[in-house]
């Protein structure tokens, strides 16, 4: 899906005569259902004049073109795709991300450069880390480019066509290099070498062929991608199975296996409290599952759980993880399992926006899940639901799970490993917050934990920087009963003279955003609530 796609010579007369920036304004309130926003249409106007020009210096006339283009099973839009033949006679696709900056500067951020938008200074995803992941991605999912059947060679780059370099440009920073090697940036200056750079790609036109096989293409996850996944989460030492947990895993795959063999949905409810290892179970399914060659995903409702566990997966194999509401259009490409954690955090219908809204198909979130996929597995605790508007919970997932005619089957885990696995704390905790009656009605001092009160969170803080001094992980966190500002950083927390931010709402100066605060060693100095620190585990969180 795009919002424009045609031969080369058909775009450069339209872009020369300004009238290909009304027809992606008209294109584009078609899809939505309503009008782009006018920087949104200066954007296109003026940097696809100048991509127009630059295309009719070098001659291309039957090379193909996509602009605006969808990425597959996503809602991001990648600027420019050019097809054609390449110098060897091979058939090729490059990908361009256009941009109309003036200047960079530095960041603090991994992966950002400051730059001016919407009239101030923000940190932005420099543009070849950008362009370079939208080609990751779709060497990932799209056949055409990772089959030999197929086997469209693709390329990246970026065209800064307002920008002149600086002296020790931070935008041409080393820390970029693998970035820029891949997805090479071509500035204001720089016009002749990017027109030699398509030429060697495209120059060789017939690109009309090449679209048609980009638009036929299957969508499905390469088998490069599902054994990067594996061999990530197999590799590593925190996501071993104990006892319990590698029975439960066991027979989740025998029945995964068995099912992905018979044509009725299955659906798997896999009860447990917290601490008992739902999501290092639900990691190591994803992981098995990609090893086998299945198109699984890992699913939640949870910004901060998903972003972290992309962060640590890295690379292509983090566009396995998706959120709840990923599944409102499925594009008719049916996962063979979708792996829900944190699945009391369901809603019945999203808060979606006006993308979402055009294309909704009136379904509960839970029918467009299970529809979306051939067996789902759904990881729960029906006591830890969140916003009010979330109704997962085990009777209701096997309701409609029952109704869409699934095969339901339960599971339930017990064995308790947070608090060095002290099941009598637990059972406290719970008692004296009257979530259930137990028989732990006092509380029996242990060593394998800590429990103290404090004064003020002076006394608190204080305590935390000298654990993690020692080693131990660490984090301030609060129910949330502070107001959030828009603004970011406010000291929105403020007990006495002790006041902090709230987990910002965007990333700031090198400290992460909410999505990012539980595992972001710079979180700690910020105060987490009950959003960003849920699933999560610290060796103290006071």
């Amino acid at each position: 899906m795009e919002l424009y796609q045609g031969l080369c010579n058909d775009f450069i007369r339209q872009s020369t005569q300004n009238s290909i920036s009304m027809m992606l304004s008209n294109e584009f309130a078609h899809y939505y259902g309503y009008r782009p926003s006018h920087n949104e249409v200066m954007s296109w106007q003026n940097s696809l004049k100048e991509l127009g020009n630059l295309l009719k210096t070098v001659d291309f006339t039957s090379q193909g073109i996509k602009l605006e283009y969808f990425i597959p099973l996503s809602s991001l839009r990648i600027d420019v795709l050019l097809t054609g033949i390449n110098n060897n006679d091979e058939e090729q696709a490059v990908l361009i991300e256009l941009k109309q900056w003036q200047s960079s500067k530095p960041s603090l951020m991994e992966n950002e450069v400051k730059t001016a938008v919407g009239g101030g200074l923000r940190d932005i995803l420099h543009p070849s880390v950008q362009v370079d992941a939208y080609r990751s991605y779709l060497q990932g999912f799209l056949e055409v480019f990772y089959q030999k059947l197929g086997n469209i060679k693709l390329d990246s780059c970026v065209y800064l066509h307002n920008y002149v370099f600086d002296i020790d440009d931070p935008i041409l920073d080393s820390k970029f290099a693998n970035y820029l090697t891949r997805s090479p940036i071509y500035s204001k200056n720089d016009r002749n070498s990017l027109a030699d750079y398509l030429k060697a790609k495209l120059g060789n036109g017939s690109g009309e062929q090449v679209l048609e096989k980009i638009n036929k293409s299957n969508i499905r996850p390469s088998k490069k991608l599902l054994d990067e996944a594996s061999n990530i989460i197999k590799n590593n030492n925190s996501y071993v199975l104990l006892e319990e947990q590698k029975i439960v895993f066991d027979h989740v795959m025998a029945i995964i296996k068995n099912g992905l063999h018979d044509n009725k949905k299955q659906v798997l409810i896999i009860k447990g409290g917290p601490g008992t290892g739902k999501s290092l179970i639900a990691i190591n399914l994803l992981a098995e599952l990609s090893k086998l060659g299945k198109w699984a995903e890992y699913v939640t409702g949870s910004a901060a759980f998903t972003q972290s566990y992309k962060k640590a997966i890295g690379s292509g194999a983090s566009s396995l993880f998706k959120y709840t509401n990923s599944y409102v259009n499925t594009q008719n490409q049916k996962r063979d399992c979708l792996i829900i954690d944190e699945a009391h955090r369901i809603r019945e219908k999203a808060p979606y926006g006006s993308y979402m809204s055009k294309i909704y198909s009136g379904k509960l979130q839970i029918e467009e899940i299970i529809e979306a996929c051939n067996i789902a597995v759904f990881f729960i605790d029906d006591d830890q639901v969140v916003l009010p508007d979330e109704v997962g919970n085990s009777g209701y997932i096997k309701e409609h799970a029952e109704s869409l005619e699934c095969d339901v089957w339960e599971e339930e885990l017990r064995v308790q490993f947070r608090c060095a696995g002290n099941d009598g704390f637990i059972k406290w905790v719970e008692n004296t917050l009257a979530i259930r009656e137990t028989a732990n009605v006092m509380l029996e001092l242990s060593d394998s934990f800590e429990f103290m009160i404090f004064d003020n969170p002076e006394s608190i803080e204080d305590e935390l920087k000298k654990k993690i001094v020692q080693g131990n992980t660490g984090r301030m966190v609060s129910g949330f009963c502070f107001p959030w500002s828009k603004e970011v950083g406010a000291l929105d927390v403020s007990i006495g003279n002790y006041q902090r931010p709230w987990n910002l709402r965007e990333a700031r100066d090198g400290n992460p955003a909410s999505n990012l605060w539980a595992y972001n060693e710079k979180g700690f100095g910020q105060v987490g609530c009950v959003y960003s620190a849920q699933g999560f585990e610290f060796d103290y969180r006071q």
